[in-house]
């Protein structure tokens, strides 16, 4: 089992880069409709992860922007629906970010403060 935060210790001394496929990164930029998202230069605000196992690890973690814009990093093994094609008849790690409203990042944070799983505000 993955200590989450251990990981993002570690994970975040390396520079920032895209994401390469096979590659599990704590670290994600991305640019979506012209606004730019980087989960190592945004505020983590909340974090949730599941613990079950490497195949069904879900990790979220929700991000502010300086300007005050929520962000989702989402993460989680081939099980899940973060997980990527890596071929035919194969699956591995995946993740994605999701910008949110103030709306919708209130509601992530209110379910998953109550869903079975590891949820830390930060």
């Amino acid at each position: 089992m993955y200590d989450v935060l251990a990981i993002r210790k570690t994970e975040q001394k390396k520079p920032a880069t895209e994401v390469t496929t096979g590659e599990r990164n704590l670290i994600m930029k991305k640019t979506i409709n012209g606004r730019k998202y980087d989960s190592d230069t945004a505020k983590a605000v909340a974090e949730f992860s599941n613990d079950i196992g490497e195949f069904t690890e879900v990790i979220e973690t929700l991000h502010q922007k300086r300007g005050g814009e929520f962000f989702l990093h989402c993460m989680g093994g081939p099980n899940t629906i973060y997980g990527e094609p890596r071929g035919e008849n194969w699956r591995g790690y995946g993740q994605s970010i999701r910008p949110m409203t103030t709306a919708e990042a209130e509601e992530w944070e209110k379910n998953r403060s109550e869903a079975i799983g590891n949820f830390e505000r930060f």
